[in-house]
């Protein structure tokens, strides 16, 4: 939004935000491991955290923004809770609080995904140092950082019952991960178009996974090879069973392949703690997985142009066709969306003396025109709680109108009619919840900012 308001076009928006999440996530995992192992095995690490097979399927196949940023921010909440057994409570808190939020903002999925590593890593980190005020504070940054980020999450776990979510629960079954598309990558340096193998591990990946097992692996080596296989498990169609039956597993991660960014993740650490044992590997470590990854640069291909299938034809609050749908949406609104196209944006009954002229954007209609006394409104915009009419400035309720449109009633000639989404109770219960989060961080930071500064000189 930031590049599309300062005048870039949509193509090159999204090439610049691609590039600024390679970066943070290079920069990112750099300095997480480097709090972990040396300069030179955190280099390595951070090598091959931009270079993963995965990073190249989110980029060039799905153009997954939000995703790709979420990877800036997994090394960072790790890197925030180090911080915290270094007895640095406070710079640690407040960063970690910060990378959490930023963490379920850009993507929700992923940080569902990395919470069951992180507390695994807090665990060896207290057998390590025995600072239990650590895994408190550390817990306590994820608590904090959710709530200054909850009117992203609150609205949609709290309003499930307004939302047609079958598609979760449905979904995963067709996208388990065969063995061929795990281990059958492109050819090495084979630059053409037909090899799309968009969700191998990398061999890298299981070569460094091999080697840690032969070479005596500590602690954290076993934390982090069990998670990367058991990430590999969730992919496989074995695990149906866990994603039947754990609670949200399935609409959280929606699809099991995306586990392909916690193997990387785990893969990266892998490489980073095997340099730092075995430095005349780094060269070798590095050369292999750029080696390996190149072939996945040239994946790109040109979507099918289905886009007036894809793009509805009927205004929504949430995506018509996504996951998340109304409920009230038809059954057959996808197979019939050219009937629901050629309804006019608002249509009035009786008819008005004058044709409206109406003005839109994404939350709001306002329409010129003069109505009969009374007279009903229907909007050609999916009904949602949250949406408030007026008629010459006078509120007026909504209701659920044939097709699953808003509908309303004008009581009295009118004017000027209008169409606003004011947001549900809870959303802006959220946002309230948002703000107070806010204030106390600013509060916190400002404190320990002065703290700083006073000891200091002190």
């Amino acid at each position: 939004s930031v590049f599309l308001a300062s005048g870039a076009t949509l193509v090159d928006a999204y090439k610049w935000a691609t590039a600024l999440s390679y970066i943070g996530a290079f920069i990112s995992m750099y300095v997480f491991l480097k709090t972990l192992t040396t300069r030179m095995s955190a280099l390595v690490g951070a090598v091959w955290y931009v270079w993963v097979p995965y990073r190249f399927n989110m980029n060039q196949l799905r153009g997954a923004i939000g995703e790709e940023f979420a990877w800036d921010f997994w090394p960072g909440v790790f890197w925030a809770s180090v911080l915290l057994f270094q007895k640095k409570y406070w710079y640690g808190f407040l960063t970690g609080a910060l990378l959490w939020a930023l963490l379920v903002w850009s993507h929700t999925p992923l940080f569902a995904m990395i919470v069951p590593l992180w507390m695994l890593f807090l665990a060896a980190q207290w057998f390590r140092t025995k600072n239990f005020r650590a895994i408190i504070v550390s817990v306590g940054s994820l608590l904090f950082g959710m709530g200054l980020v909850a009117w992203t999450w609150v609205p949609i776990l709290m309003e499930r019952s307004y939302l047609s979510y079958n598609l979760h629960e449905a979904i995963f079954q067709d996208n388990f991960v065969s063995w061929q598309q795990l281990l059958n990558q492109p050819h090495i340096l084979d630059f053409g178009l037909t090899y799309q193998r968009f969700y191998a591990i990398g061999w890298p990946i299981l070569f460094i996974a091999l080697l840690t097992l032969l070479t005596r692996p500590n602690v954290l080596q076993w934390i982090v090879l069990a998670m990367g296989a058991f990430s590999v498990y969730l992919m496989r169609p074995a695990s149906i069973p866990l994603w039947e039956t754990v609670p949200l597993l399935s609409p959280t991660i929606n699809f099991p392949q995306r586990f392909l960014a916690l193997t990387g993740f785990c893969g990266s650490i892998l490489a980073a703690l095997f340099v730092q044992k075995h430095k005349k590997s780094t060269v070798l470590l590095s050369f292999l997985v750029i080696l390996l990854g190149i072939p996945f640069i040239t994946l790109n291909q040109n979507r099918e142009p289905n886009l007036a299938v894809l793009n509805s034809p009927v205004l929504t609050t949430t995506d018509v066709w996504g996951e998340f749908r109304p409920n009230t949406a038809p059954a057959d609104i996808k197979e019939n969306h050219n009937y629901y196209a050629s309804l006019p944006l608002i249509t009035i009954d009786p008819a008005p003396k004058t044709a409206p002229t109406c003005t839109q954007t994404s939350i709001s209609l306002n329409c010129t025109v003069a109505t009969s006394d009374p007279a009903t409104v229907s909007i050609r915009q999916l009904f949602f709680p949250g949406w408030i009419a007026s008629a010459d400035g006078k509120s007026i309720p909504v209701r659920l109108g044939q097709y699953g449109l808003i509908e309303f009633s004008v009581p009295h000639a009118a004017d000027t009619v209008s169409l606003r989404y004011h947001g549900t109770p809870v959303a802006n219960t959220a946002k309230v919840i948002s703000l107070g989060f806010l204030c106390c961080y600013l509060l916190l930071g400002i404190k320990t900012f002065y703290t700083g500064r006073t000891r200091k000189k002190s």
